[in-house]
């Protein structure tokens, strides 16, 4: 069986979106072992630039991927793969 970790960067509040996800890792749940890792979001504002927010954001990411683990990236504004 697959495992796979959905490494995401802060907490779905929306209870719709909440409800969304767990429809999802229900269903994934039947073909993969699947986990779910939130890491915290870097507090915004005036003094932090966005590029400081990403890389903090991303070395939290990092810590949290395993060893020989095959990644795929997801960004809103990523090219789409077949």
């Amino acid at each position: 069986m697959y495992r796979i970790t959905v490494l995401a960067v802060g907490k779905l509040y929306e209870k719709c979106w909440q409800e969304a996800a767990q429809i999802f890792c229900t269903r994934l749940g039947a073909f993969a072992k699947l986990s779910v890792v939130e890491v915290a979001a870097e507090a915004q504002g005036a003094t932090v630039r966005d590029d400081e927010v990403a890389l903090r954001e991303g070395e939290r990411l990092l810590r949290q991927i395993p060893d020989g683990a095959f990644v795929v990236a997801m960004d809103r504004v990523g090219k789409m793969m077949s």
